[in-house]
């Protein structure tokens, strides 16, 4: 039988210099890193530059895509495909955490949501913006709902 040394693999709490170390192995190591944010187009960071994040009313924003850039190629250099948002709701929305959808409903963002559908469709939009799973309702209508 083989023997080797035993390596412990979760850190003890009363050891700080071991905490740090395997934490500085570990973040060298992660296979979940923070993907890059999509570039934006220069059109688009004009568009935005000056203007305020819709949720707080911070500056400065980044310009924040509806639908992500790598779901869709084509028209995401549009102005239309990118709203307002500051550094942290910007990171909120991307986790599927803030829900965008009373942001876009104000006026002039209106466009930006319809070019959004039009784009990638109401449903798949519907879930991006909100966060949320939407079903499609499949009914099946009896005698008594014609009659209702």
């Amino acid at each position: 039988m083989k023997r080797t040394k035993l390596e412990r693999h979760t850190v003890l709490k009363t050891d700080p210099e071991k905490r740090q170390e395997f934490q500085r192995r570990g973040a060298a190591n992660s296979k979940h890193k923070r993907r890059p944010i999509s570039p934006a187009s220069p059109e688009q960071r004009q568009f935005v530059r000056g203007k305020f994040c819709l949720e707080c009313g911070t500056a400065p924003a980044d310009p924040c895509h509806i639908i992500d850039r790598s779901l869709l190629g084509e028209g995401q250099d549009d102005t239309r495909a990118v709203f307002p948002l500051c550094r942290t709701h910007h990171d909120a929305y991307d986790s599927r955490s803030l829900d965008a959808l009373p942001l876009l409903e104000q006026d002039g963002w209106r466009e930006h949501l319809a070019f959004a559908v039009g784009r990638f469709g109401l449903v798949r939009t519907l879930e991006r913006v909100t966060g949320e799973r939407w079903r499609t309702a499949s009914y099946r209508l009896t005698a008594e709902d014609w009659a209702a």
